[in-house]
């Protein structure tokens, strides 16, 4: 996945509760990515660098408390519910520190110390040609995570110069083709078709909106799933997904709230298409997403939307009474 996409990916896939393991070279703007999520979304960063902590470092050492021995917590633990834990250099830490995280990742605590709600974690690693790092296809450390291979290109290179103020006008022509930025997708042969890992599928599918899930969901489902798997559910769900227009009001009604935010703007679709459908949504929606669906279809198809809800006047009129009714408020 080149870095441009990653960023949005990251979030759609930490928002469900996933922990995200980035594997990719050096340099290849894997920390900077998180660092510029954490941002964005105002969050707070912990960064651990595994490769040298030891398993104290990661869960706290023990104190006696009476006739008891407790763990203390460590000094990295996030002080806010929005926090992004980054457990970078996970393949060069040592076994003991792995196990640690493995709890970590799965039940987002320490021993006694629970992480904050709404934590997210993601891990990073090197792949292992080339680089001095401990093999990782233990099934239980690979089920944890949703496993996403992260590249490059010359022309992001640039842009993140520029952005750093470093660029000079010619120097991509000196390290054209000298930049370990990309490489051949590894296969992630490791990863099996656990029962956790096709719950975990079913939460991509829901995540992404139909066009966000065209563009990226084989990739992020080949880091969870066999591949052919992997592209089996692609094939169903983006066949799915892509005829949002045929879904009963009924089953677009019973969705989730923010799963049903995804396709709103692909809804507007139906003021052409079955118009009839479209001005059923409008009414039968909450009051917020009824809203955001009248927006999305005056901004792309005002003509048609004026055209059909003249044909309307009850609807008119109620709409009229209830934008009313808001700005009196």
């Amino acid at each position: 996945m080149d870095i441009k996409r990653l960023e949005r990916v990251l979030e759609e896939v930490l928002k469900i509760g996933e922990a995200v393991m980035l594997v990719g070279h050096a340099g290849v703007g894997k920390t900077s990515a998180v660092k510029r999520l954490a941002r964005r979304t105002n969050r707070e960063l912990k960064i651990l660098i595994l490769s040298q902590m030891e398993p104290g470092d990661l869960i706290g050492l023990p104190d006696r408390r009476g006739e008891e021995t407790r763990f203390l917590k460590p000094d990295w633990f996030p002080k806010t519910n929005k926090a992004i834990v980054f457990l970078d250099e996970i393949n060069r830490a040592h076994p003991l520190v792995r196990n640690a995280v493995m709890q970590l990742v799965l039940d987002k605590r320490v021993h006694n110390h629970v992480l904050p709600v709404d934590t997210w974690i993601v891990a990073a690693m090197n792949p292992a040609d080339g680089y001095d790092v401990f093999d990782v296809d233990d099934p239980a450390f690979v089920d944890r995570f949703v496993w996403i291979w992260v590249e490059n290109s010359e022309e992001d290179f640039v842009e993140y110069l520029k952005a750093k103020n470093l660029y000079i006008k010619g120097v991509e022509e000196i390290f054209k083709g000298k930049l370990q930025i990309d490489g051949e997708r590894p296969s992630f042969s490791f990863i099996k078709n656990t029962p956790r890992a096709w719950e975990r599928a079913m939460k991509i599918v829901k995540a992404f909106s139909p066009s966000e899930f065209k563009e990226v969901g084989f990739e992020v489902l080949s880091g969870i799933l066999e591949r052919e798997s992997a592209k089996a559910l692609f094939d169903f769900a983006a066949g799915r997904k892509s005829n949002v227009f045929d879904l009963p009001v009924e089953e677009i009604l019973s969705m989730e709230p923010k799963e049903r935010m995804k396709i709103l703007p692909s809804l507007y679709g139906l003021l052409n298409k079955n118009p009839d459908k479209f001005f059923e949504l409008v009414e039968k929606l909450p009051a917020e997403e009824s809203s955001a669906l009248i927006r999305y279809a005056i901004e792309n198809s005002r003509r048609s939307f004026v055209s059909e809800l003249s044909k309307r006047k009850p609807l008119l009129r109620r709409i009229l009474k209830e934008q009313l009714k808001r700005r009196a408020i």
